[in-house]
């Protein structure tokens, strides 16, 4: 008995250590940890073969380009979060047209299984470039194909960042360029509104964007001991896009990648971008006298030059730990999914659709986070998110969206209750935003000025705005205002001066 007694327990022992090797063999990279905050980076070129003619996407000209060769690679960029808690988060930057559905399930779920990082812990945006490839027809083989490759390639560039993990300190800086990206809105001196944006504009008679864009170009820099550095960087444009070209039909992560590849050769960085609230916001300007890159090469350079003079300015930051939102959010019978995680300093918000920048703008200034990273196009695509200034003046993307009027504003208020959520949850106590990070929004664009040689009189549009009609340099136009007091000061004045803010169209009297 005493010996069948000592040969079970040896038997428990033996089977015992067994499972304990198999759990040790089973462990993953999510539970590795640290003793502070740490960082890792990885990438993969996501590039299909142009030899197999994948159709590319981009340029809304209905025209179906099958690729012959690539201008600027694609790229997919990860970078790996783990607080001292263990809790990991994965962001990747990839130069895709759109967030697919099923592609990011797939990576999702691969990196979940192989990981153990949570599927909702890995946030992938997309820079939107217009010469990539098609995503999601699993019927014809050359995009399945293609897809097959997005998806391996980004789980590969996601383990790449969890094995690279080092601690690592975290800094921040930003700037604000002029003349990098515009308001794809405009008032002509006819008085009509468009939002067209395309190329047949240049030949109209434009007065001036009805907006002034957005130029917050947010950056954020991680050091680890023995490896380059990496920089985030949050930019609010469409990406400029070669068109009806020599480069039409290749594939190109255009001004994006031009940005990335610029800093790395000069700076010895490696970089990942975050498409911002872009709905909107293009790199290019219709308006003769703003015309001033010839190429999206040229634009990527200046990107990359603005980032590199920020650089100097970089302050240390507080990392702490990690505070992770998401949600299943509901307009109008459809599901998307909005995200949000914070830690120390820094913030982002992951959001399905094409934002619109005053939204974007909303998040980022009244985010209790220092700084705030916006990304649209985030685990998914849902078309336009247009705001209330898109929907006044039923500019194009309104009729482009699949959300009823006022979505932009619901998402809004959820993104700042998650923020807040998670920022509580962290225990910080707020700071300061840095001096320029909140933008005086108050009109100063230096516009046209006219003599009035005959008055009529202002009348209400629907929008609730007024129209004056006025006689400019023989001209009869008529300009939309935003109240009847300075509507009838217009009629009493003979010389104005028209300007733009985000919200309204606006009308200075330059005495």
């Amino acid at each position: 008995m005493k010996k069948l007694l000592c040969f079970s327990l040896a038997t428990l022992l033996i089977l015992s250590l067994f499972a304990a090797c198999g759990e040790k063999k089973e462990a993953k990279l999510a539970d590795v940890t640290f003793d502070s905050f740490a960082v890792g980076y990885g990438k993969a070129d996501i590039t299909p073969d142009p030899a197999t003619q994948v159709m590319i996407q981009g340029n809304n000209d209905h025209v179906q380009r099958l690729s012959t060769g690539i201008q600027e690679a694609l790229w997919a960029n990860c970078i790996a979060f783990t607080d001292a808690d263990g809790t990991t988060v994965l962001l990747f930057g990839t130069d895709l047209p759109e967030s697919n559905r099923d592609n990011i399930a797939r990576i999702r779920t691969e990196l979940e299984e192989k990981t153990g990082v949570p599927a909702d812990h890995i946030q992938i945006n997309c820079s939107h470039s217009h010469s990539a490839p098609c995503q999601g027809y699993s019927a014809i083989p050359a995009v399945k194909k293609s897809d097959d490759n997005i998806v391996a390639k980004c789980v590969e560039a996601g383990i790449a960042a969890l094995e690279s993990r080092k601690p690592a300190k975290m800094y921040t800086s930003f700037a604000r360029p002029e003349g990098l990206n515009f308001v794809r809105h405009y008032i002509l001196k006819n008085g009509l509104h468009t939002g067209e944006g395309l190329g047949a504009i240049a030949d109209w008679d434009i007065l001036g964007h009805m907006e002034a864009a957005d130029n917050l170009m947010q950056l954020v820099k991680f050091t680890r001991e023995g490896e380059k550095d990496i920089v985030l960087i949050n930019w609010q444009a469409h990406p400029s896009s070669p068109l009806h070209d020599e480069y039409y039909t290749c594939f190109s992560s255009q001004n994006v990648g031009v940005m990335r590849r610029v800093l790395l050769e000069k700076a010895d960085v490696e970089s990942l971008y975050i498409l911002g609230g872009a709905g909107d916001v293009g790199t290019e300007s219709h308006i003769a006298e703003e015309i001033r890159y010839a190429s999206y090469k040229d634009h990527g350079t200046a990107l990359a030059d603005v980032a590199m003079e920020a650089f100097a300015d970089f302050r240390e930051a507080e990392t702490g730990s990690i505070q992770f939102r998401s949600q299943k959010f509901d307009i109008d019978g459809r599901g998307y999914e909005l995200s949000a995680f914070g830690f120390g300093d820094f913030a982002f918000v992951g959001m399905p659709w094409e934002a619109f920048q005053t939204n974007a703008m909303a998040v980022k200034e009244q985010s209790p986070y220092y700084m705030t990273f916006y990304g649209a196009l985030t685990n998914d695509t849902y078309g336009y998110l247009p705001d209330a200034f898109s929907w006044t003046y039923e500019m194009y993307e309104s009729s482009a969206t699949f959300v009823p009027q006022g979505s932009a504003e619901i998402v809004e208020k959820e993104l700042l209750s998650m923020l807040s959520d998670c920022f509580n949850e962290s225990g910080q106590t707020q700071k300061e935003k840095a001096d320029g990070y909140v933008m005086d929004h108050t009109p100063k664009w230096n516009g046209y000025t006219y003599k009035v040689t005959a008055q009529s009189e202002a009348i209400p549009a629907k929008s609730r705005h007024y129209q004056v009609t006025l006689d400019l340099n023989g001209s009869m136009n008529t300009l939309v205002v935003e109240d009847q007091a300075l509507a009838e000061e217009i009629l009493r004045q003979t010389t104005v001066k028209l300007l733009f803010n985000s919200r309204n169209v606006a009308v200075a009297i330059d005495k």
